[in-house]
Formats: structure tokens, sequence, C-alpha cells
């Protein structure tokens, strides 16, 4: 498979461990994971604003043509690895080498992969929320950072537990974010969505924040939770729970030994997800 490394279209097996020292020895860098469809990345604007923003905090700077040419980068390396009309693109920033944990250069790499995939919509019945992992609230914890180790974690869980999808809570006990995503909560009784922004404990989504967009242009009865105060109690109390990111929409039904609903919220949604280039 091809690669591509600052403006330069590469064989993967080509690449040397001197360019993403830094991401191997202190996780100093950044990552954003794309839908790539029918020629151009999904929400690429969106992907683009967070990894500038994420640069900002950690100081990087990336090469000012390779990163302005991502795009057409991207179209390219798909190209070259004949992936068709789908595929799952990673965009990696590491700072470059030199230094102990202060660095010698703010000067960044930028990588790009790609690897066959679709956007998937998906319905799991097993549930529930983390007992090992709580998310800390700390001035990069909204990042998507090459250090992941809290969603690591998770992941491993929901791997030992045989879950089909792992809630993961910050520090107050609150349920902010899912293993694979961003939170979306419909209740009947109160027919509000809730939108469950995660920060500043967990990395606000591209996808949710197209959602959230949609729902407030559509004048759909929502509320916003910056801190979100529902309880595991009271997400069980939900009709219908939709986990969601770039690649993957995750219905729920069910959470721990509650049944859910998504038939609901699926309706709500109906005229946007018709909109987004996700496979059954």
């Amino acid at each position: 498979m091809y690669c591509i490394l600052n403006d330069q279209l590469l064989l993967e097996n080509s690449l040397s461990a001197f360019h993403f020292q830094r991401g191997f020895t202190y996780g100093d860098g950044l990552f954003e994971t794309c839908l790539f469809a029918n020629g151009a990345v999904h929400l690429f604007d969106a992907h683009i604003t967070r990894l500038k923003y994420g640069c900002q905090i950690l100081s990087l700077m990336p090469d000012e043509i390779a990163f302005d040419n991502l795009a057409q980068n991207i179209a390219l390396l798909v190209k070259e690895n004949q992936l068709g009309n789908f595929a799952r693109i990673r965009i990696t920033l590491v700072r470059e080498s030199g230094g102990l944990y202060a660095p010698t250069s703010d000067k960044a790499n930028i990588l790009i992969t790609a690897a066959p995939s679709k956007g998937i919509e998906q319905t799991v019945t097993n549930a529930d929320i983390s007992r090992k992992v709580l998310l800390q609230s700390s001035a990069w914890s909204s990042l998507k950072t090459t250090n992941a180790l809290p969603y690591v974690l998770a992941g491993i869980e929901k791997r030992d537990r045989g879950l089909g999808e792992i809630l993961i809570s910050n520090t107050n006990g609150k349920a902010v974010e899912s293993g694979s995503g961003n939170l979306i909560v419909f209740n009947e009784v109160d027919n509000v969505i809730g939108l469950v922004d995660p920060r500043p404990f967990g990395i606000k989504g591209v996808m949710f924040q197209e959602i959230s967009d949609w729902a407030m242009q559509t004048n759909l009865p929502y509320e916003v939770n910056p801190f979100y105060q529902q309880s595991f109690q009271r997400l069980q109390r939900a009709t219908s729970i939709l986990c969601c990111n770039s690649m993957r929409l995750t219905w729920l039904n069910q959470l721990g030994d509650t049944p859910l609903d998504p038939a609901p919220l699926q309706k709500i949604l109906a005229p946007f997800l018709a909109q987004i280039p996700l496979a059954q």
C-alpha cells in the first residue's frame, strides 16, 4: 500500500521510524480518521478545523504546502491504492524528532494512510458502562492526540466483556462518550433530543457537530449538555441512544439490562441520515 508523507507518495514499508520518534516516545501528535466517499472526504472542513485547533494547543507547525494539499493528496492516495469510491483515511501529525520532553522543534510531519472501508450504520444489543475508565478534564482532553490510552483501555474492556459498545463516564460520574464516538439521546416522554457535548472531558466529533447543527437548523427540540448531567441511571430511562463518529453510526438496542428502541430517533434523523454516505 502507498502512503503520503509530507507531500511525497511512498510505499508504506519504506517509512522510517525517525519521522515518528516523538510519536512513539511521547505520543506527541494528533490524528484524524475520515471517510472518503465518492471522490472526497466527508466533512473534510470540520476535520481540518479540528486539526488546526489541535496544532495551536500543542504548538505544532505542519508544512504549509503539504497541509494545503491534503484534499488532493488524499484523492491521489485513494487512486494509487485502487480503493474505489470508499476508503478509511487517517491523517497523522507528529512533531519532528529532537529533544526529550522539551522538543527542539515545533515542525510536524504529516502522514496520510488509506485503507478499504465504508461508512457503516449498525445496531448492537449488548452495551454497558465502563467499570474501569474515567475521562479527566485537561487542556488536551478534547484533542485527538496520538496518546489515546483511555479509549484503548475502554476498547480492551469492551472486548474482554464481550460488549457491542461501551460508554465512558467522566470523573464526576456522568456519561460523556462511548468507545466509538459521541452520544445522542432521545426521550419520548420529554420529546427532546439530548446532544451530549463531552468537552472538556472528551472529544467532540465532526459527525456529532454535523447532527447538532442540523437539529438546530431544523428547529428540532434539543438540549445541549456541555458538562452532561446524565447519570448512567438516567441514560437507562432514554428511549433511543445513538453513538456516532465520522465512520460509523451505532444504535443501541439495550443498555445494561434496559431495552432501548432506536426507531423513534431514527425517524427524527431520517432526513439527515439520507444525506450521508453510510452503508447498512
